[in-house]
């Protein structure tokens, strides 16, 4: 995975695919990052519970951007359990 830092928005690129049927999500979330002491700490708005910390501010976005990556595949997972085997399945980009 690869952090790309935009001023206040993070972007998370999969470095590799997982699996034939893994669906690859490209989006950009905003950083919160605050210093407290030695280290930094962060946190998406946008993706609840997603949080980060480092020594560094790299270290910070990359902690960040792994707990969002987790969780939005937690998510992906969880929201396909259930789902008929006849029901059309399609990707959908959003940029």
């Amino acid at each position: 995975m690869r952090v790309l830092e935009r001023s206040s928005t993070l972007v998370v690129v999969p470095s590799e695919l997982e699996g034939p049927k893994r669906c690859v999500m490209r989006n950009e979330f905003t950083a919160v990052i605050e210093k407290d002491g030695d280290w930094f700490i962060s946190y998406c708005p946008e993706v609840p519970g997603a949080n980060g910390q480092g020594r560094t501010k790299k270290e910070c976005l990359e902690s960040l951007a792994e707990a969002i990556r987790l969780i939005l595949e937690d998510r992906r997972e969880d929201g396909m359990r259930g789902i008929p085997a006849s029901a059309i399945r399609e990707v959908v980009t959003v940029e």
